[in-house]
């Protein structure tokens, strides 16, 4: 069809052929890329991009097809080119029953949903929320490159560099196979304890209300040394404390393994003994770790109280 004829005459027979093909073979898997080789015309082929024709055909897919994946695709599509266009109303309103969905009913998010959604609230001028879906964004899914990207616009709002946190020196991480054994259990986060992890109550800011029982130590190698954090307003949700460094070894791989920013920070009580914070996710603000850490409870039944490096 492209030989030898004019772009817009190419656009005009593609589009034709693709509606066809949604037409008259609405069961075969190819009809999935013509959707969105359809999306795309509208959005990056006419000029202005045809939103109004984009989004009637999303609803019509989304009428005939519950496939989230292709459902994404279409999705991510549109989203490209309300940022690309600068229609943050749209792009919020098309990420709002993700996140809803997320902070309701814990149900899956990409990180790319809450980082998008996030980004229209920040251009819209709602930076206290922009910051609440950055902070999401950085704590759930530490690896992703949404989170690098909330962690830069964190920085814009905040006008506070990162620098400083890019010194904080955490405890490496032993290979995961080194690290079996059973779970540390639940004691009190008390400085003078053995051993302690939070237990699953409720979300308090101050330290909870003892627990009885006793932990098993838990065989793990002994990995280096941990230091010390030098930053001052940085935030945390401690969610155990122990005397044992491999008992904190286990519980941080734990929640890594869920995706958690996990680490372990030494501390010397009076003395002199040494105990391990587990602390997860830094944040500049202590209300967005209060937050976190009910969304926390909610999803893991697991309380913390709030740590900040001591002046």
């Amino acid at each position: 069809m492209s030989v030898g004829a004019d772009p817009k005459e190419i656009r005009v027979r593609r589009e034709a052929v693709y509606i066809d093909i949604i037409e008259k073979y609405p069961g075969s898997q190819l009809v999935y890329g013509c959707y969105n080789e359809l999306m795309l015309i509208y959005l990056t082929e006419y000029e202005p991009p045809a939103f109004e024709k984009a989004e009637l055909l999303r609803d019509k897919f989304f009428s005939r097809y519950t496939d989230s994946n292709a459902r994404n695709l279409i999705d991510d599509t549109l989203s490209h080119a309300y940022y690309r266009n600068g229609d943050w109303e749209k792009l919020m309103r098309l990420y709002t029953p993700s996140i809803k969905r997320f902070i309701e009913l814990w149900s899956f998010m990409r990180p790319r949903d809450m980082y998008m959604y996030s980004e229209a609230k920040f251009h819209l001028g709602d930076k206290a929320e922009a910051r609440k879906g950055y902070n999401i964004v950085t704590f759930f899914f530490p690896d992703s490159t949404e989170s690098s990207l909330s962690k830069k616009r964190l920085d814009e709002i905040s006008g506070a560099s990162r620098d400083s946190l890019a010194k904080t020196e955490i405890v490496p991480s032993p290979n995961r196979a080194e690290t079996t054994g059973a779970a540390p259990r639940l004691v009190p986060q008390e400085e003078d304890a053995e051993d302690a992890a939070l237990p699953a109550e409720t979300v308090t800011l101050e330290t909870p209300a003892p627990l009885n029982a006793v932990p098993e130590k838990v065989p793990a190698k002994k990995g280096p040394p941990p230091q010390e954090m030098d930053e001052k307003d940085v935030y945390s949700l401690q969610v155990g404390f122990f005397g044992d460094e491999r008992n904190a070894i286990v519980l941080s791989e734990q929640l890594k393994k869920k995706g958690y920013d996990a680490f372990i920070l030494r501390h010397m009580n009076k003395d002199r003994k040494i105990f391990f914070r587990v602390l997860v996710g830094r944040f500049h603000e202590k209300r967005e770790a209060v937050k976190i850490a009910g969304m926390v409870l909610r999803k893991e039944k697991m309380t913390s109280i709030i740590f900040q490096q001591a002046e």
